[in-house]
């Protein structure tokens, strides 16, 4: 069972308000990649249907590259340094 339907749906109706969902947004990005790398390699493996999987590779990473670019700020993931320090101190 394949769940792009249903996160397509979750995606549509989050993007009023696309910062609070910045997560969301990387991970359907990011599962494109991942579904164009799969179906990329199936090409390869079945050549009576080579065409196909490759024009659906190529759409999938321009959507993942889309959603990447057009993501709101802040939501690319990097590295987060925490120092040892807190804030707060204890009582």
């Amino acid at each position: 069972m394949d769940a792009s339907p249903a996160l397509s749906v979750i995606l549509a109706v989050r993007l009023g308000n696309p910062s609070a969902h910045r997560i969301l947004i990387a991970f359907t990005a990011w599962s494109s990649f991942a579904r164009a790398l799969v179906m990329g390699t199936m090409a390869f493996q079945f050549a009576n249907q080579r065409a196909g999987f490759l024009w659906s590779s190529v759409v999938l990473a321009v959507i993942g590259v889309a959603l990447i670019v057009l993501a709101p700020a802040g939501s690319r993931p990097g590295p987060r340094i925490r120092s040892g320090w807190s804030s707060r101190r204890a009582t």
